[in-house]
């Protein structure tokens, strides 16, 4: 008799506000199961995406592009090998700091051997410095160093027009970041086994 077994591996997507189901893992669990990111790292932007996907990493407000280098250089390479990086770079917070951290940020990751590394821009429609134009600027250091640009932050709606409102909001975001990234994987040939009894 001739049996068939087949596997495949699909990307899932799940809400934030899913519960979970009786004998599953809770929504936490289950939302970090299902992101492509392994660690997060960066500014209050990142701190509002790891909230919203539970992702794990080191994210706070106000962090300036030397000190998210600092953060990234505590985590041990073997730690971060193999693995999807989300980043903010810090870029809001001091702007005279980015043509000096933002490479060594991205080259550390690099250098530990991170599989993907999505860095993302700031908002678009910033009152205080040119969004557009540093946006260009971080999507250039990306590129350079083999990275991904996740896109600016388009749904800022605070009055700066600087975050994101609410988890939602974030959760929209890291969505964003997720969609880039996931355009990089190619998708897993389904794989069929045939046996015999």
């Amino acid at each position: 008799m001739l049996g068939i077994s087949v596997s495949f591996s699909l990307a899932a997507q799940q809400s934030e506000t899913a519960p979970a189901m009786p004998g599953t893992s809770s929504g936490a669990e289950a939302q970090k199961e299902t992101s492509p990111f392994d660690f997060i790292f960066g500014d209050s932007i990142a701190e509002g995406m790891k909230r919203a996907g539970y992702l794990e990493g080191d994210a706070k407000q106000g962090r300036k592009p030397s000190e998210i280098l600092a953060v990234i250089k505590r985590f041990p390479r073997d730690i971060l090998k193999g693995k999807n990086i989300l980043l903010t770079v810090g870029a809001g917070n001091a702007p005279d700091e980015v043509d000096a951290y933002i490479p060594l940020q991205l080259k550390y990751l690099n250098q530990a051997g991170a599989a993907r590394i999505v860095v993302m821009g700031i908002s678009k429609d910033r009152t205080d410095i040119n969004g557009p134009a540093m946006n260009k600027r971080i999507e250039a250091f990306a590129k350079k160093s083999g990275c991904i640009f996740g896109g600016a932050i388009t749904n800022a709606s605070d009055r700066r027009r600087i975050h994101p409102v609410g988890t939602a909001a974030y959760a929209s975001l890291l969505s964003q970041a997720e969609m880039k990234l996931l355009a990089t994987i190619e998708p897993q040939p389904m794989k069929t086994t045939y046996y015999y009894r």
